[in-house]
């Protein structure tokens, strides 16, 4: 199944001194979070090199997720703030939670996605396996999220019942 339409050549990625890695690691297909070795709080995207959580900016550590995990939360996005949006609307923004990256404090991991089902599929508790989509020339990759083959049995799905009379 494909996914809403991104148009990537709208974009031009120009990684920061705080991003840089994490773009090289998408060229190898690595999902990677930054953690803080004092605190274990980790941080995705990385938009800075000093941990939130503690103030540490001396040693921090990226480590690596398999990129499958759950729905947190999500909303419908039905108008295109940017140009590259305009052929994907509508689609599904959502707060992953990741199944094997936790925080010193034991709380999952979490970081926003696109996911390419609609939202008559896509409920609170689904269960999201991550592939790569490739969005420049030279190699950089963003993650996409679609839905696991292993569904639970309790995802909480909208149901529009306005309509419904």
């Amino acid at each position: 199944m494909a996914g809403p339409k991104i148009d990537w050549s709208k974009f031009s990625i120009v990684p920061d001194y705080d991003s840089q890695d994490w773009w090289e690691f998408t060229k190898e297909g690595k999902l990677m979070a930054r953690f803080c070795d004092d605190c274990n709080h980790a941080w995705w995207p990385p938009s800075s090199i000093g941990c939130s959580s503690c103030g540490n900016f001396e040693t921090t550590t990226w480590k690596e997720s398999k990129g499958s995990g759950t729905v947190h939360s999500f909303i419908v996005v039905t108008q295109p703030i940017l140009g590259a949006f305009v052929e994907a609307v509508p689609y599904v923004a959502a707060i992953i939670e990741l199944d094997d990256l936790q925080h010193g404090n034991g709380t999952p991991v979490m970081l926003q996605g696109i996911v390419d089902e609609s939202e008559e599929q896509v409920g609170i508790g689904s269960r999201l396996d991550m592939y790569w989509e490739t969005v420049s020339d030279d190699g950089k990759q963003n993650p996409r999220w679609k839905l696991s083959s292993n569904q639970p049995s309790d995802i909480w799905l909208w149901r529009d019942t306005a309509s419904e009379g």
